[in-house]
């Protein structure tokens, strides 16, 4: 994948500007970079600012980005205390191929050339970059002011690609790493094989048996202990080469399997490796059920259409429980006004939830929900708040169970 252009880097800044207004929800640090959440009337847009030498990328995705494993970063801890929060309220360019994100709380400039790149997070006087901050020198484009260049989304798709591809291209260094560590276990174990079978305790109990004395050559002297009498000598002797006889028969066994794994890694390592795109790669699979998840976690459950199911917390430690162990796109709802258990409906990523199936959750949250089901009757209308859970959070020394909520919708239903 190539760099960014001074083009691109234009379009990005007018993509951008279309955001003006969102907010900075939040900052998540992985090993190569940094994904930024705005959110705006009724839509996330994720910020993928990753910091490749070689290709420094600044990627907007509509969907949250998966396979990225997080990292804590000192700017990413900046930003979550300083910046989040704060509105976006311009986009810059400073020079070629450098952004400059305004918010209300500070700034984000983002360096997207080669070898000089660099995110660095200003919030008043204080500041914190992802590297040793260079002095920013005017750059040249690195096209042609004809070329429209690719657009976000082209851009986006390659680096998808880009990252399917490299498990496929690190099969064989891989394989070939492994072969080489096993050949090693390999020489060691017939190493020490050899060094069990010339272990002399078998002949030195045979000697002292014979002669019927401790006196035995310098070679076996370390097998003989002059606090023990000679008949614990000859036990201890004859028991130490037993064991060493069943240590070497393991050894041998071993020996075999790691053979086998050498011969199979070989030929795998000789094998073709198939195209990138002739590779079926299987779709992730869903976590697993909330209610098995530990025997701690004793959760309600109402199976609802098209394969979702609800789940309902027994006690302020299973609704925490069951907030944790949920996917962010699954449904948070609670019962507004009257505290009780929290209720989280599963579905798959971008799945439909209907009103119907809205309307049935809510009807068993009312129904067990202790006060709610004493004070309403049948025909009163009830609120319930509802939210994804990515924007439920756990309210830090409050009462187990408390949660913060941003922008719920509130729906009404009739008991």
């Amino acid at each position: 994948m190539k760099a960014l252009t001074a083009t691109e880097t234009e379009n990005l800044k007018g993509l951008l500007e279309t955001m003006v207004g969102f907010k900075l929800q939040s900052a998540e640090g992985y090993a190569k970079g940094v994904v930024l959440r705005l959110y705006g009337p009724g839509r996330s847009v994720w910020c993928v600012l990753e910091m490749d030498p070689a290709r420094p990328l600044l990627l907007i995705s509509h969907e949250e980005p998966e396979g990225l494993a997080k990292a804590v970063k000192p700017l990413v801890l900046f930003v979550k205390a300083n910046l989040t929060g704060g509105a976006l309220t311009g986009v810059h360019v400073p020079t070629a191929r450098v952004l400059a994100l305004e918010l209300t709380t500070g700034t984000i400039e983002v360096r997207l050339f080669p070898h000089g790149e660099n995110i660095i997070a200003k919030a008043g006087t204080k500041s914190v970059a992802w590297k040793p901050v260079a002095e920013l020198k005017p750059v040249g484009p690195a096209d042609s002011p004809s070329r429209d260049g690719r657009s976000a989304q082209e851009l986006l798709n390659e680096w998808r690609g880009l990252r399917e591809k490299k498990p496929i291209r690190g099969v064989k260094p891989s394989l070939a790493k492994t072969l080489e560590k096993k050949k090693i276990a390999l020489e060691r174990l017939r190493k020490d094989i050899t060094e069990k079978e010339s272990a002399p305790w078998e002949r030195a109990g045979e000697l002292v048996k014979a002669s019927q004395n401790l006196n035995v050559p310098e070679e076996l002297a370390s097998c003989i202990d002059r606090k023990l009498s000679l008949a614990e000598n000859i036990q201890n002797c004859f028991t130490k080469a037993k064991e060493n006889r069943r240590k070497i028969a393991a050894s041998r066994a071993r020996e075999l399997a790691l053979k086998t794994e050498i011969v199979a890694l070989e030929a795998a390592l000789n094998a073709p490796i198939p195209e990138t795109d002739e590779v079926e790669h299987e779709p992730s699979k869903p976590k697993r059920d909330l209610a098995l998840k530990s025997g701690k976690l004793k959760a309600r459950r109402l199976d609802l259409d098209d394969g979702k199911i609800a789940y309902l917390g027994r006690s302020a430690a299973d609704n925490l429980a069951l907030l944790r162990a949920a996917n962010a796109w699954d449904l948070w709802l609670h019962m507004k006004d009257y505290p009780g258990a929290h209720l989280i409906v599963r579905r798959n990523r971008g799945q439909d939830v209907t009103s119907a199936e809205l309307e049935q959750a809510a009807r068993w949250l009312a129904s067990e929900t202790p006060q709610s089901k004493r004070e309403l009757r049948p025909g009163d209308h009830f609120d319930v708040q509802l939210a994804e859970v990515r924007f439920v959070r756990p309210i830090k020394g409050d009462r187990l169970g408390r949660v913060s909520v941003t922008d719920p919708r509130v729906l009404r239903f009739r008991l």
